[in-house]
């Protein structure tokens, strides 16, 4: 557990990430980038498709590596911090919503919820307990018994962030988090995010245009 007196949960100091291409140039995704991220912190990381956002939440939730520069995060050098520390460091601080929500098309809709929770050691009761409670919260209550491809794409994007607040995470790493909503719908997701900051969780996501709400 890291000490409140630190005054910041994430640090990135003079980072670059470049991606090598076999067929044309590298990308330079970014460069030279500086950012800290306190504690009880809401970021939201605006600006136009390619500007780096997904980059960036990539090396803040341990999915990339930095090319150039230091990321700290939790008072860890992640440079010297091997696999599975990035590893742990995910499972134990972070949730995530990706952009493509990542729904395992086989399972249940409470089951995809409830899926960070098996490598927890939740047991089954209690992880679906839990996972119907979440999704009650982003509005998704009944529908547990469902697969994916039978709900909508925002449907589909609240069960995503319902599973990334299965575990009950530090930090919550978003990607678009109300990308496929509707503007009613894209409002009580920001006001969930800006609730669960309230009590303590760092919410850090990025947005295609502009922040909701």
């Amino acid at each position: 557990m890291v000490a409140m007196t630190d005054s910041w949960v994430a640090r990135l100091q003079n980072v670059g990430r470049v991606y090598k291409s076999k067929t044309g140039p590298d990308v330079a995704a970014l460069s030279n980038i500086n950012l800290d991220i306190h504690y009880g912190a809401f970021i939201a990381l605006v600006g136009p498709s390619g500007s780096g956002k997904s980059t960036v939440l990539g090396l803040i939730g341990c999915l990339d590596a930095q090319t150039t520069g230091e990321v700290e995060l939790f008072s860890r050098k992640l440079g010297s911090t091997d696999k599975g520390g990035r590893s742990d460091l995910r499972r134990q601080k972070m949730g995530f919503v990706f952009q493509n929500y990542k729904l395992l098309p086989s399972l249940s809709v409470i089951e995809n919820v409830a899926r960070p929770l098996v490598f927890r050691g939740v047991k089954h009761v209690r992880r679906l307990k839990i996972a119907a409670e979440r999704l009650e919260r982003v509005g998704l209550a009944g529908l547990g018994s469902r697969r994916p491809f039978q709900l909508s794409g925002g449907q589909q994007q609240r069960v995503a962030i319902a599973r990334a607040l299965a575990s009950s995470p530090e930090m919550l790493i978003a990607d678009e988090p109300t990308g496929a909503l509707d503007t009613k719908n894209a409002d009580s997701i920001i006001e969930l995010l800006c609730e669960l900051n309230e009590v303590g969780m760092f919410p850090v996501s990025a947005y295609g245009t502009h922040l909701s709400n």
